[in-house]
């Protein structure tokens, strides 16, 4: 049978519709564009991310101002905001309106949360072209005051973009009446932390949390792997006997604090901080300098009382060379 008629079908809504721009990927770059903050700055998006340090980026998107369901998720946000920051991810939003209509809005959203003030920018979306540009909008949506939430109704995506080199690392994107959960996107941002911070090299399994065991990457040998741990679980499974290699092997979770404290003299005094395994942030200890995550940037070590970045060695294999504390 011919498929004529689906294709028939599909271009028909399509003009009805309106064509949709791709929607972004994990491993697309993401794009750079002029936006006007909450806070009132003018700011290019990769020079915000850039400025703000950090080794993640969470961008959450939202229809409109004044409705429900984006209310609370703004309140839920501003409550995980410093766990965020500590663990070096920025956090940012983005709704289809006006600064004016957003600082408004964030007025609710703070006395919702409870809170003085919202700790975090939105981006003023108002003529819908960064929407657009993230493939969240058709490229023929006309914006204007009239705009309702509902015909905005799939600006509701999750980004979390890589800072080293703006690549996207995970999407989510959630229909208009389902409340974000932020307690899986800080499990998101534990896992990819990880899974960053060692090359890729393991992964986490269903439902992990930090802390639990994490699995081995195919390309990794029984030999590599046990160089990190004495450790390696290597699951035996009934594909084995057929020639397929052990592919399910588990290592601990690692805990290098030790072996990363640095015993650099000119390195005291670095600042305190809060420090997250498997790679610290810039941190301090009361008597020493710990190694910054390879997710820690030299503008956030220079947050620590004029101190700059220096390089070190790696605590192999969790992190590249990255920068450390030191006096200026």
């Amino acid at each position: 049978m011919s498929c004529s008629w689906l294709v028939g079908v599909m271009l028909l809504l399509s003009s009805i519709t309106g064509a949709h721009a791709s929607m972004l990927s994990i491993g697309d770059k993401a794009p750079d564009f002029q936006a006007h903050l909450s806070t009132g700055e003018t700011v290019s998006f990769h020079e915000w991310i850039k400025k703000e340090g950090g080794g993640l980026t969470l961008l959450l998107s939202h229809p409109h101002s004044f409705t429900p369901v984006c209310t609370t998720e703004l309140a839920a946000l501003e409550n995980k905001a410093a766990e965020f920051r500590r663990k070096g991810v920025n956090v940012i939003g983005l709704s289809a309106d006006s600064v004016a209509s957003q600082q408004l809005w964030l007025k609710d959203v703070a006395a919702y949360a409870n809170v003085q003030s919202i700790s975090y920018p939105l981006i003023a979306d108002e003529d819908l072209s960064i929407s657009k540009m993230y493939g969240m909008l058709p490229a023929d949506a006309q914006a204007g005051e009239q705009r309702t939430a509902n015909e905005n109704y799939t600006v509701r995506s999750v980004f979390v973009i890589n800072n080293l080199d703006q690549k996207i690392e995970a999407t989510i994107n959630y229909p208009m009446e389902v409340g974000r959960s932020f307690d899986e996107l800080n499990r998101l941002i534990d896992a990819l932390t990880v899974v960053l911070t060692s090359g890729k090299k393991v992964a986490t399994a269903a439902d992990w949390v930090q802390g639990e065991k994490l699995t081995v990457n195919p390309q990794v040998s029984d030999e590599e792997a046990r160089g990190w741990f004495d450790t390696l679980d290597i699951q035996n499974l009934p594909s084995a006997s057929a020639g397929y290699a052990n592919y399910l092997r588990f290592i601990p979770y690692p805990d290098c604090s030790q072996e990363r404290d640095l015993q650099l003299s000119d390195a005291n005094g670095c600042g305190k901080d809060t420090f997250i395994p498997p790679c610290h942030q810039c941190s301090y200890d009361g008597s020493q300098c710990f190694w910054c995550s390879a997710f820690t940037t030299w503008d956030s070590c220079e947050q620590h009382n004029g101190h700059k970045c220096g390089q070190a060695q790696a605590c192999n294999p969790w992190c590249p060379i990255y920068p450390i504390c030191e006096p200026n």
